[in-house]
C-alpha cells in the first residue's frame, strides 16, 4: 500500500476518521482508503486497494461516472460531486446506498491524487421521507370534510384550521390563526384543565391521548362539546413541535346521551309520578336514539339476582327485535367478531371495575352485515357506595369508520399526487430554461451584430429564437391539453375522413421536422374511409410522427402502416430509432416519464400519456413493440361502424 505520509497523527487522523475517505489516483485506482468507508462498501481491510473505484459506482452509472472523473483531473478543484444530482454508492454484495461526496485535488509527491470524502446520508433521506409524509398528512387533514381540523404549535397558537372549524366556531380562517386557542376558544370552566393536558403532551410527559373531549365557544351557536382525535407533530431532530387534532361536535349526541342516563336514574320516580309524561319522554328518546344509532342495556343489582335490559334501540343495532333476547345477557355476544369477543368481555369487565370505560368493536347485524360500534359503560352506586347498575350506550360508528377509510385512501392518492407534482416542477424547470436560454442568448447576439452593423448575419439567430419559441408553445401545448383532458373538457366528434389525404396533411405538418434525408411512407389495406374525431387524431398522429422523426437517425425511412378492416381501423406507425430501454417500457404511458436514453432530448413526457387518452375518448387502444438501438413500433386501433350508416 502507498502510503500518504510517514507522520502518524496523520495516519492516524486519515485511518480514524468519522467520515468515509478515498483516495484515488489520475487512472482513477485506489491507493487508499480508510476504515470507515470500507465499512460503508462492505469490504475487508485493503481489499479495494489497486482496484479501480468505478468499482464502488453502481452499473448503470459507470458510463458517466467515467467522463465526469476525466472531465474533473482536467481541471480539479476542492467541490461537491455531481452537484444537483442524486448520487449513489455500490456495496460489494451489489445493494446500493445514497452518499454525498466531496473532492480535493491534492499533490504527492510529484503525483496528482484526489481525495473523496464520503458522507451516507442513508439515515438523512429516511427524516426527509418522514418529514414530507408528515406535510402530506396534515394538508390531508387540512382538508379534509366533516371533520374539524386545528394545528397548534408549542405556543399554544394556531398554526392552521380549515373551513369544518371556523364554521363550527363561527368565524372566517384568518380570525382564528394566530390567536392562542384556549385563551379565544376553549370555554373557560374547561381551559386550565385542557391546557395541563395540551402542556403535558408537548414536554412529553405523556403520551398522545386518542380521543378527548371539551367545550368550545362559537359566535353563534354558543358552546360546543367536540370530541378530539389527536396527533403530536415532530421535527426531523424527533422533537414535538405541536399538535394536530381532528375533532367531532358531539353536543347532539352527547345531549341524547345525558337524556337517556337522565331518564334511567329517575325511571322508578317516573313511573310512580307521571306516567302519561314518560311516555312521552321514551317517545322523544327513542327518536334522539334512532337519529344517532344508538341504543343502550344495562344490569340492575338491586335485587336478589341481576337483571339485565337491552333497549329496544339497541336490538335494533343487530337486526333483531327485544323478544329475540329474552333478557339473556350472552345472546349479543355471538354478533360480537370473533376476533373482538374476548378483547370485549376483558374491557367490559375492566370498565365495571374500574367504574367506567370507552371502547370500539366489530360486529354483525342478524343479516351479517358487518357493522362498528362503541360503547361507553357506567356503573351507579347507591349512598353506601355498593354497586346498583351497571349502565352502557352503544353506537353505531360504521359510518365514521368508513369515513377514516376513505381519509386514508384520499391520503395515499394525495402522497401520489405530491409526487406527481414534484415531478412536474422538476420536468418543466429543466424544459423551460434551455429555450430560454437559446432565446436570451440569441438578442443578446443580435443586439451585438446590429451595433456592428452586420445584419445579414442576424437570421439564424432569429430562426433561433423562433424554434425556442415553438418549442415552448408545444410545452404549454402539452400541459393544457392534459388539463382539459383530467377536467373532462374535451368532447369528441367522430367524423369521416379519407385516410390517404389525411396522411398527405401530415405530411405537410411534419416536413419542417425532418432531419437531414429523412422520409416518410404511408402504406394502406382496404377501404381508405374511416370513421373517427379529425382533431384527435391529427393529434395523435401528429404526436408519434413527431416522436419518430426526433428519436430516428438522419436519413432514416418512417412507415406509416394503415388497415381498415370491417369494423376496425388500424395504424401503425414505425421507425428505426434508439428504441426504448426494456426496463422502462414499462412506465411509457405514465405522466411525465421518459426513457433514460432519451434524457438529452427535448420533450415533457406527456406526448404518450395525452394520446392513449384521446384514444380511450373514441373507445380506441394503443400499444407498442420496440428493441433498444433497433426501433420502435406504435400500433394504434380504433373500432369502426358501418361507412354506410
Amino acid at each position: 500500500m502507498k502510503k500518504i505520509s510517514d507522520n502518524s497523527i496523520l495516519q492516524a487522523m486519515f485511518t480514524e476518521a468519522t467520515i468515509g475517505i478515498v483516495v484515488v489516483n489520475a487512472k482513477g485506482l485506489i491507493l487508499y482508503i480508510n476504515k470507515l468507508a470500507e465499512v460503508q462498501f462492505g469490504y475487508m481491510v485493503d481489499e479495494l486497494i489497486d482496484q479501480p473505484v468505478d468499482q464502488l459506482v453502481p452499473s448503470n452509472k459507470k458510463g458517466h461516472h467515467h467522463k465526469h472523473r476525466d472531465s474533473y483531473h482536467k481541471n480539479p478543484q476542492p467541490r461537491l460531486m455531481g452537484a444537483g444530482r442524486e448520487l449513489e454508492g455500490k456495496r460489494k454484495d451489489g445493494s446500493t446506498f445514497p452518499i454525498e461526496i466531496s473532492l480535493s485535488p491534492v499533490q504527492v509527491e510529484g503525483e496528482h491524487l484526489v481525495i473523496a470524502f464520503v458522507h451516507d446520508i442513508t439515515e438523512r433521506r429516511k427524516a426527509e421521507k418522514r418529514m414530507t409524509e408528515e406535510q402530506v398528512r396534515a394538508q390531508t387533514y387540512l382538508e379534509m370534510a366533516g371533520s374539524l381540523i386545528v394545528v397548534l404549535d408549542k405556543e399554544e397558537n394556531v398554526a392552521l384550521a380549515n373551513k369544518e372549524a371556523a364554521a363550527v366556531l363561527g368565524l372566517s380562517e384568518k380570525d382564528i390563526v394566530g390567536k392562542n386557542w384556549f385563551d379565544h376558544f376553549v370555554l373557560e370552566t374547561d381551559r386550565e384543565s385542557v391546557r395541563q393536558v395540551y402542556d403535558n403532551i408537548i414536554e412529553g410527559k405523556m403520551d398522545n391521548i386518542e380521543y378527548y373531549e371539551n367545550y368550545v365557544e362559537t359566535k353563534a351557536n354558543g358552546a360546543r362539546l367536540i370530541r378530539w382525535y389527536n396527533r403530536r407533530i415532530e421535527n426531523e431532530a424527533g422533537e414535538i413541535t405541536g399538535i394536530i387534532s381532528s375533532g367531532v361536535d358531539i353536543t347532539e349526541q352527547k345531549a341524547a346521551k345525558d337524556a337517556l342516563q337522565n331518564y334511567t336514574s329517575d325511571l322508578e320516580q317516573a313511573v310512580a309520578a307521571k306516567t302519561r309524561e314518560l311516555v312521552v319522554s321514551s317517545a322523544k328518546l327513542e327518536q334522539a336514539s334512532n337519529l344517532v344509532k344508538m341504543g343502550y342495556w344495562e344490569i340492575d343489582f338491586k335485587g336478589e339476582d341481576s337483571e339485565v335490559t337491552f333497549s329496544r334501540e339497541y336490538c335494533k343495532l343487530f337486526g333483531v327485535t327485544q323478544e329475540d333476547c329474552k333478557g339473556d345477557r350472552n345472546y349479543f355476544l355471538q354478533f360480537v367478531e370473533e376476533e373482538d369477543k374476548e378483547r370485549v368481555l376483558d374491557l367490559t369487565r375492566k370498565a365495571i371495575k374500574e367504574g367506567n370505560g370507552l371502547f370500539q368493536f366489530k360486529a354483525f347485524k342478524k343479516t351479517g352485515t358487518q357493522i362498528y360500534l362503541q360503547a361507553e359503560l357506567q356503573c351507579i352506586y347507591n349512598d353506601q357506595n355498593a354497586l346498583e347498575t351497571v349502565f352502557s350506550v352503544v353506537q353505531d360508528i360504521t359510518e365514521q369508520k368508513q369515513s377514516e377509510f376513505q381519509l386514508e385512501q384520499a391520503l395515499k392518492k394525495e402522497q401520489e399526487l405530491g409526487q406527481l407534482k414534484s415531478r412536474f416542477v422538476s420536468m418543466a424547470s429543466h424544459e423551460f430554461r434551455t429555450p430560454l436560454t437559446s432565446i436570451l442568448s440569441s438578442v443578446s447576439l443580435i443586439e451585438m451584430l446590429k451595433n456592428k452593423g452586420k445584419f445579414d448575419g442576424q437570421d439564424k439567430y432569429i430562426k433561433r429564437i423562433e424554434s425556442s419559441v415553438e418549442n415552448m408553445i408545444s410545452i404549454l401545448n402539452d400541459f393544457l391539453s392534459l388539463e382539459k383532458l383530467e377536467s373532462g373538457k374535451v368532447i369528441t366528434e367522430k367524423k369521416e375522413i379519407d385516410i390517404t389525404e389525411f396522411v398527405k396533411e401530415l405530411r405537410d405538418d411534419v416536413a419542417t421536422l425532418y432531419k437531414e434525408g429523412q422520409t416518410l411512407v404511408h402504406n394502406h389495406e382496404g377501404e381508405a374511409n374511416f370513421f373517427a374525431d379529425p382533431h384527435l387524431m391529427k393529434n395523435i398522429l401528429l404526436n408519434l410522427l413527431s416522436n419518430a422523426i426526433k428519436y430516428s437517425p438522419e436519413n432514416s425511412i418512417i412507415t406509416i402502416n394503415s388497415i381498415r378492416q370491417d369494423e376496425l381501423l388500424r395504424i401503425d406507425v414505425v421507425d428505426k430509432g434508439i428504441g426504448i430501454p426494456f426496463e422502462d417500457q414499462k412506465y411509457m404511458f405514465s405522466r411525465f416519464f421518459r426513457a433514460h436514453n432519451a434524457s438529452n432530448i427535448k420533450g415533457t413526457g406527456l406526448g404518450l400519456t395525452i394520446v392513449r387518452r384521446y384514444l380511450e375518448l373514441m373507445k380506441g387502444d394503443i400499444t407498442f413493440e420496440s428493441k433498444e438501438n433497433d426501433g420502435t413500433t406504435f400500433k394504434i386501433s380504433i373500432p369502426q361502424k358501418s361507412i354506410s350508416t
